[in-house]
């Protein structure tokens, strides 16, 4: 039992061995070797255009716009990487967020539920004040006091304010 455990073992690391040196090879050939023949094509233009030509003018004037280009490629690079780090990092984050997502949602909800707690609280003081005042200035307007006055009998024959009518009698 031992002995199979231990060749089924050994069998595992070969092929893992053999996996990281086929990896190996795929990223010289695929990766660096084409990054290295564009580099020495680019440089080998470069040097054609300055001297096989022999209008030497042209070529500066080539050389210093492909001095100027090359920068900005380059940063163009560095941002292509941080795009497609980016896009792994959120496709490694989605592959794990269902449970950090509720997770996420319930503090949100929480974090919500507070925040209108205490603003409900800060602005209670404020609101009453405001009632306050508009109890006050309703209660002291006077053209509406007197259309009140005026709507339940007003001012009686006699001008007396304590005793006014309600009902006509007379009728």
């Amino acid at each position: 039992m031992g002995n199979e455990f231990q060749q089924a073992e050994s069998e595992f690391w070969r092929q893992v061995h053999e996996g990281r040196a086929r990896h190996r090879r795929q990223v010289t050939l695929h990766i660096f070797l084409p990054l290295t023949l564009g580099f020495l094509l680019v440089f080998g233009l470069l040097f054609l255009s300055i001297w096989g030509d022999g209008s030497r003018l042209s070529a500066v004037a080539a050389l210093a716009t492909i001095w100027l280009i090359l920068p900005i490629l380059c940063l163009q690079a560095v941002f292509l990487a941080l795009l497609i780090a980016a896009v792994y990092g959120l496709a490694r984050l989605l592959k794990a967020s269902p449970g950090m997502a509720i997770e996420a949602r319930v503090w949100n909800y929480r974090f919500q539920r507070n925040l209108r707690r205490l603003a409900d609280r800060a602005a209670e003081p404020i609101l009453k004040w405001h009632e306050g005042l508009a109890k006050i200035k309703t209660s002291t307007d006077l053209r509406r006091v007197w259309k009140a006055w005026n709507s339940v009998g007003g001012w009686n024959e006699r001008g007396s304010t304590y005793h006014y009518d309600f009902y006509d009698y007379d009728e």
